[in-house]
């Protein structure tokens, strides 16, 4: 994936603001000094950039799943 696809990929930009909302509530928390609020803004940080990197191995993986089936067609209907 080459860096404009990257930046203008739908899924990329909503885990970047995902993450920048929750970094931007930790900050809040600490600033207000409310530990759950610091607590739970880490928590999602970090799984929003889990769940942007599994749905693109996820997408990964299809890819690669449709051209293996996709050689395995053109193979068959070579013989």
């Amino acid at each position: 994936m080459t860096i404009k696809q990257k930046l203008t990929s739908r899924k990329w930009w909503m885990s970047v603001a995902a993450f920048l909302a929750s970094i931007g509530g930790a900050i809040r928390g600490v600033t207000t000094e409310n530990a759950s609020l610091v607590t739970a803004g880490i928590i999602c940080s970090a799984l929003s950039s889990a769940i942007y990197t599994f749905a693109e191995a996820l997408v990964d993986y299809s890819g690669v799943t449709n051209k293996v089936a996709y050689a395995e067609i053109v193979e068959e209907s070579d013989e």
